[in-house]
């Protein structure tokens, strides 16, 4: 009697799969939770082996294969194991420049000494989501983003001797499979600039 079950190449070939797929999942994953991790500490405080862990991460993310399948289904963005598609990583500078058009300092984030305050500082970097769309409708919510970062950007770097504060607002992308081999595997895309004039003091 002939059994109907799959049969042992088959069964290999099915469990090969689905630990790719995980693997591809637990890469993801790891590299999005150490990214996030390091950014909640300041640039000393994060260890040599963290380092090196976070860029073989990236490396591995960012392999032709691993890459190129997590494009296809979706896993290439935050929260990849609940669901695909879901989060991104908003990337916010901020450069002053003194009255002679010279740049005096450039913060992509505040000296943030814990947690919490990191997690507060993601939430504001939430609302720039509206800013992704590319539908270019002026809407409540588009302006309540672009206040933010000017607010943001003015809390930043409080130097009365700037003369101008320069604003981006942009989402960290992996490059496209299509996109010159030139180009970075991992870029900022801007979704927002500006330039903010400062009145001179009285």
């Amino acid at each position: 009697m002939t059994s109907n079950g799959p049969n042992r190449w088959q069964r290999l070939a099915a469990t090969l799969v689905i630990l790719f797929h995980l693997t591809v999942i637990g890469v993801h994953n790891i590299w999005a939770s150490l990214e996030g991790w390091s950014r909640s500490r300041e640039a000393s405080d994060v260890s040599a082996t963290a380092t090196a862990m976070l860029q073989t991460m990236q490396q591995a993310a960012l392999s032709p294969l691993i890459h190129g399948y997590a494009r296809f289904t979706g896993l290439n963005t935050g929260y990849t194991f609940f669901a695909p598609q879901v989060g991104s990583f908003y990337h916010y500078e901020v450069a002053c420049f003194g009255p002679d058009g010279t740049s005096r300092d450039v913060v992509y984030r505040p000296a943030l000494s814990g947690t919490q305050g990191y997690l507060r500082y993601q939430n504001f970097l939430e609302v720039f989501h509206v800013l992704h769309s590319e539908d270019p409708a002026e809407d409540s919510e588009r302006r309540y983003a672009r206040a933010v970062a000017k607010s943001m950007a003015k809390h930043l770097l409080p130097d009365p001797a700037c003369s101008q504060y320069r604003i981006k607002v942009g989402v960290y992308a992996p490059r496209s499979l299509r996109g010159p081999s030139t180009a970075p595997l991992l870029a900022v895309f801007t979704l927002y600039a500006d330039t903010l004039i400062t009145m001179p003091s009285l």
